[in-house]
């Protein structure tokens, strides 16, 4: 049906090039071979054929008058606002990726310690990213930007991900993927237990590796993909939805644009979610990762960025800022239940 061979049996379904539209013709198969009916919302619950497997050799022994068991799903907290309410939210986890800093203690430490992140790049690093020789010999050409080391490393199988779909995901939701998980971890709720519903906010910048590789990602030929893998993997609409689904998170799941204010946009709509009972828990943030990420750029006068790769903030020889990379994420809880529950509170 798919047109995939082998298929192992814990292949994805989804990372095979299924989609919802295949998934109905699929599993009206089942029925009509095995004569059970199966839920579609199943299939993203066991998208396997080890799983898959599993649910109807459950079902296989039922009565056919039975009625099909529904997903369990968390029942909605009812919030009643008092004038005594404690409102207050905390940080119970945290985590980022920051040039010159590979978390948030690095990033911190070097913020204290006036540590300049900016790198500044040989000509023969620049021409192998791909600039344009002539630009990069161009005087007005600064040769530097802050970025992040190894934005293609990605551990796939850790997040239940096919080698071949991380290959054409945007390395921004893979960072902002990771860093969600390590908010997670860092204040021991990686696993599902006890953590009820977590919300998912948060945005990107464009996919500058969807516009690299357009003509690779969404041009004809012997491509082993479809568009719309190549959709979800780099749309910025994505990018929460993906962290939720691979997460295994319930709760709300929101795509934020604001441009600059987007992650702070993103924190406060976390914020009423949790106020507003929707959620016990709620990830805010945001990425923002370039590629090819290891190029300059050319100077105008009058424009944002800096003519010599370094930025003076409050000095008066400050003559421009540097658009770099970074990806961080914050875990929120209301500050009652965190108390209650016994977590580390960072702010």
């Amino acid at each position: 049906m798919l047109g995939v061979e082998p298929v192992g049996t814990r292949d994805n379904f989804f990372d095979l090039g299924g989609n919802s539209l295949v998934a109905l013709q699929m599993l009206a198969l089942v029925k009509k071979r095995h004569g059970i009916a199966v839920p579609t919302v199943t299939l993203f619950e066991a998208p396997t054929v080890q799983t898959l497997a599993a649910v109807l050799d459950e079902r296989r022994g039922e009565s056919a008058t039975q009625p099909v068991r529904q997903p369990v799903r968390a029942a909605p907290v009812h919030v009643t606002e008092r004038a005594d309410e404690d409102r207050r939210i905390a940080i119970v986890g945290m985590a980022g990726r920051f040039p010159g800093a590979p978390d948030v203690s690095a990033f911190w430490r070097n913020l204290r310690d006036g540590v300049e992140s900016i790198t500044f790049f040989s000509e023969e690093e620049l021409i192998a990213a791909g600039a344009d020789p002539a630009q990069v010999r161009d005087p007005a050409y600064v040769p530097a930007r802050p970025v992040l080391d190894d934005v293609g490393g990605f551990d796939a199988t850790f997040f239940g991900m096919s080698p071949r779909m991380a290959a054409i995901t945007d390395p921004q939701q893979r960072a902002f993927l990771e860093v969600c998980w390590e908010a997670l971890e860092q204040a021991g709720y990686a696993a599902p237990e006890h953590r009820g519903r977590v919300g998912v906010f948060g945005g990107a910048n464009i996919s500058t590796y969807l516009l690299r590789m357009t003509d690779h990602l969404l041009g004809g030929g012997q491509k082993g993909f479809t568009d719309f893998e190549v959709i979800m993997g780099n749309d910025k609409d994505a990018l929460p939805t993906t962290v939720s689904y691979l997460l295994d998170l319930h709760g709300p799941s929101v795509a934020v644009q604001t441009f600059c204010s987007t992650s702070l946009v993103a924190a406060h709509l976390a914020v009423q979610s949790l106020r507003n009972g929707e959620c016990e828990l709620a990830l805010a943030g945001g990425v923002s990762i370039r590629v090819p990420d290891r190029v300059g750029h050319l100077y105008g006068p009058g424009g944002q960025e800096s003519p010599d790769g370094h930025v003076r903030t409050f000095d008066a020889r400050a003559k421009g800022s540097m658009f770099g990379d970074g990806a961080a994420a914050v875990l929120l809880k209301r500050l009652p239940d965190a108390l209650r529950d016994g977590d580390h509170i960072w702010g």
